[in-house]
C-alpha cells in the first residue's frame, strides 16, 4: 500500500548493488546506464545550461572515484538551498516519491561516500558551483 493505492511489482533485489564506479572522467557504460564524467573549465564566464539529467559540481570539492548506485538505509544529503542534512527517506516522503520508485532512483556518491546528487531530482549543497570555482565536474545521466 501507497498512498491508499495497493500496488504490485516484481520483486528486485536492488540494494547494496553499485551500478558503476568512476574512478576518473570519462564515459561509464553498464547495461542501460551511461554516465558522462567531465572536468570543465570556469574561467571562461560561459553561461551553465541547467538540465535535469545533468550535474554541475565545484571540482575542487568532489573526491574521486565516484560510484553511481542505489540509496541504502540511513543515506543523507544536504539539500542544495538548505543548511541541515536531510535523510534520503524523508527527501523521498516529502516529495510523495512511491516505494517501487524509491527502489530505483539512483544517487551518485564520492569517495567519502557523501551523496553528491540525487540523479535527476536533487544536488548537494556541499558540492556547489560558487564564484570561486575554477573547474567543474559535470555529469551527465543518459537512461
Amino acid at each position: 500500500f501507497d498512498r491508499n493505492y495497493l500496488i504490485i511489482d516484481k520483486i528486485r533485489d536492488l540494494r547494496n548493488n553499485i551500478v558503476v564506479k568512476m574512478p576518473e572522467p570519462g564515459l561509464y557504460v553498464k547495461e542501460n546506464y551511461r554516465v558522462r564524467v567531465e572536468i570543465i573549465d570556469n574561467t571562461s564566464g560561459d553561461e551553465i545550461k541547467f538540465h535535469k539529467d545533468t550535474l554541475y559540481a565545484d571540482a575542487d570539492l568532489v573526491k574521486f572515484p565516484l560510484t553511481l548506485r542505489y540509496p541504502q538505509e540511513g543515506d543523507w544529503f544536504v539539500p542544495l538551498g538548505m543548511k541541515g542534512k536531510k535523510l534520503l527517506s524523508d527527501y523521498f516522503t516529502d516529495n510523495k516519491i512511491s516505494l517501487f520508485d524509491r527502489e530505483k532512483q539512483l544517487v551518485i556518491s564520492d569517495n567519502d561516500d557523501k551523496i553528491i546528487w540525487i540523479v535527476g531530482k536533487r544536488t548537494d549543497e556541499r558540492t556547489k558551483i560558487s564564484p570561486r570555482t575554477k573547474s567543474i565536474v559535470r555529469i551527465s545521466f543518459i537512461h
